[in-house]
């Protein structure tokens, strides 16, 4: 089971999709994800499907083209290949694209759903597009192409997008950017704080690409933090000692995520648990490779604060920060110890504009 969708933002397209992969079977258990999940702490569906482990499941094809797969592994790296196959150095149009899927077999397609974003350069235009995907327009986004169990959830998710805060200057691209980040922020605050682990069966981390002007890449260098709030009206709020840090980063194709359970005291931070996972391309048949040394310092800093009222949920609100310092900052000097600088006023601003959001909700 999956969650993949390609939307587009002020023009500017992008692609997420998440990494968990799902089979029937009998939990394995040293399979896990990064929002600390296990395969033995998921709940079996109805039909006997597990949690099976992680695999990336969107692919740029040359600098124009961006696509993502829900549905059979197998049949989707094949379709994946042949992409690469045919738009490697060609111009991405969307008639091509039409006549390219026109050529595989029906009943060979129906075992995959497809969502992508393309550019036209010959043309000058830029799309996205879905093939066995559900079609929706909100009033955040252009149209978005949804694939997977995760489709109704993301829907109803880009008609709460007034509930995510923003920081910094962002350009046209920039906004695209965030669109993703927020997205994706709040789709895994919630699989953290549900207390399934996983919704579904998808997420775990999602990949993001986005077009930069010439090209289509993918967003890397980016740490997602996990931090549990107790709201009290009117007012007062308190941070866990316990928070949640992943980091996401790509080299050489394989994707790299390094997941940490943090426990504060006295203004230090030790590592109560640590995870690795390496995420090989879909279209590498190759092991994975290892892990890399991932520092958490990131370009892109996504809190998302896990909110609670009187001890009850009542939802993910997504904090964003863009550039090399943000609310939250890591020294890693000390292998067993990490000590944190928490920015308060950028806690604060957003905090405050999280009990605006909550004005007029029901206690």
């Amino acid at each position: 089971m999956t969650l993949v969708a390609a939307l587009r933002r002020d023009n500017a397209p992008i692609v997420v999709a998440d990494l968990v992969v799902s089979h029937q079977g009998v939990p394995k258990p040293d399979v896990g994800v990064p929002t600390g999940a296990t395969a033995e702490s998921v709940p079996v569906s109805s039909d006997g499907t597990v949690l099976a482990g992680l695999a990336q499941k969107l692919m740029l094809v040359g600098d124009h083209l961006a696509v993502a797969f829900a549905g059979s592994g197998g049949v989707a790296t094949e379709i994946a290949l042949a992409l690469k196959e045919r738009f490697g150095n060609a111009n991405v149009s969307l008639s091509a694209l039409n006549e390219f899927f026109s050529t595989l077999d029906a009943a060979y397609l129906a075992r995959v759903s497809v969502v992508g974003a393309h550019y036209d350069a010959e043309n000058n235009v830029i799309g996205t597009f879905g093939l066995g995907a559900l079609r929706a327009d909100t009033s955040s986004v252009q149209t978005i192409h949804i694939a997977g169990s995760g489709e109704h959830d993301l829907k109803s998710l880009l008609g709460r997008m007034e509930q995510m805060v923003a920081a910094g200057e962002v350009s046209r691209g920039g906004m695209a950017i965030s669109t993703g980040l927020c997205i994706c922020g709040a789709l895994l605050g919630e699989e953290v704080s549900n207390g399934e682990g996983l919704k579904k069966f998808y997420g775990g981390a999602y990949e993001i690409a986005f077009f930069d002007g010439r090209r289509f890449q993918k967003l890397s260098n980016i740490l997602n933090v996990f931090v549990p709030v107790e709201i009290a009206i009117p007012g007062e709020f308190a941070l866990a000692d316990r928070i949640l840090a992943v980091k996401q980063d790509y080299s050489e194709g394989e994707l790299y995520l390094r997941a940490l359970e943090l426990g504060q005291a006295q203004g230090a931070i030790k590592v109560l648990r640590e995870d690795w996972h390496a995420v090989r391309a879909l279209d590498d048949s190759g092991p994975a490779r290892g892990h890399l040394q991932q520092s958490l310092q990131a370009d892109w800093q996504v809190v998302n604060f896990i909110t609670t009222v009187k001890g009850k949920p009542i939802g993910v609100f997504v904090g964003l920060q863009h550039g090399s310092t943000g609310p939250i900052e890591f020294d890693e000097t000390d292998p067993t110890t990490l000590h944190m600088r928490l920015n308060l006023q950028w806690f604060g601003e957003r905090l405050m504009s999280l009990r605006r959001a909550l004005v007029g909700r029901p206690g």
